[in-house]
Parts: structure tokens; sequence; C-alpha cells
């Protein structure tokens, strides 16, 4: 095969190419910054404004650098267990690309939960309260050295009537937000 043909099985063996020479980065960067600077520098002359070449060259380059820090510290997207509208992250067109912080995404949690628990007590009790009660527990343990269970009736005193009842009774009609917001007010109180 000295006419220059390439058979098939030559083809099909994966011989790999030979690597290409790739400019570095950092190269890359600068020459892009002398471009973008050159361009400018023109474009400011042509509107009769005299700015110093390196001033405009000193700014390209650091807004180059700040662009590859910037990518390289990017969000990784979330793993796909995570994905589901249970946690308020849908998979959508831009592919992780509006992936929220993760107060916003607690948030939502909590707004999904008091939604969904709105006229179902049952679910309320399963999805709020007890969370609201391990949030108060966690607050006198960190606060006042006791738990609600190890030490009910200081417990009792701490958190007050209506609060206590709310933690340990199970509700017989839905809460209304204006009740919520009042026993949400008295936990941070404690």
């Amino acid at each position: 095969m000295s006419d220059g043909r390439v058979t098939l099985d030559q083809l099909m063996s994966g011989s790999p190419e030979p690597p290409r020479r790739r400019v570095p980065r950092p190269v890359r960067s600068a020459i892009a910054a002398i471009f973008i600077a050159v361009a400018i520098l023109l474009y400011l002359r042509a509107l009769n404004l005299e700015v110093p070449y390196w001033l405009i060259f000193s700014a390209m380059l650091a807004v180059m650098l700040l662009r590859h820090i910037l990518a390289a510290v990017r969000v990784e997207p979330l793993p796909d267990g995570l994905r589901s509208p249970a946690w308020g992250v849908v998979d959508d067109a831009d592919h992780g690309t509006h992936d929220i912080d993760g107060l916003q995404r607690a948030v939502q949690r909590w707004e999904t939960r008091l939604s969904w628990s709105e006229n179902d007590n049952e679910r309320f009790e399963k999805a709020v309260r007890t969370r609201l009660a391990a949030l108060v527990d966690e607050r006198l343990r960190q606060r006042h050295s006791i738990g609600l269970a190890t030490d009910p009736v200081r417990a009792h005193a701490i958190v007050g009537a209506e609060l206590w009842t709310f933690l340990h009774q199970p509700a017989r009609r839905p809460y209304k937000p204006a009740d919520l917001a009042a026993l949400v007010a008295r936990m941070e109180k404690i």
C-alpha cells in the first residue's frame, strides 16, 4: 500500500493522530488581552480620548484572570439523587446552570412542607410539628442546657403554655398562619 491508500483495518485500528500543540492558557489570555486592549485603544482614539495602553492592557488582563479564576471555582452540579421536585430542584433545559444555594433550597423545602400540610393535620404532624419540636429541643439544649424530655417542668416554664401545647398535643384543626407566626416568634425568644 505504497500509493497512499489506507485500508479499513488501518482506519479501525484507532491509530492515534499526532497530538496537537496547544498554547498554554496564560499565554492565550495574554494574547487575547493584547488584542482586546488594541481594539479598545483604537475605539477610544476614534473618539479623541487618550488613555495609556498599559492601563487598558492591565485591565483586560485582570478581567481575563478573573474569568479563569471564576471558571475554576464554578458550582458543581448536584448529584442525580438530589434532583427532584421534593427538594426544590428539577432538571431543566439549562442542566443545572441556575442552581440555587442551600439557604434558598431549605426555605423552599419548608414552604413545600407547609403547603402540603395546609389542610392535612396528619401530614402537618409528621412533616412540620416534629421538626419544629426538634428545633425547640435543640435550642433549649444550647441555650439552657436542658431538653424537652430531660427536664419537662423547667422546659415548660421556658417555652410557655401555648408552645408547650403545640409541641405535645396533636392539632385538632389546621393552624392559621398568624398562629404559626406567633409560635415561631416564641421559639425565637427561647
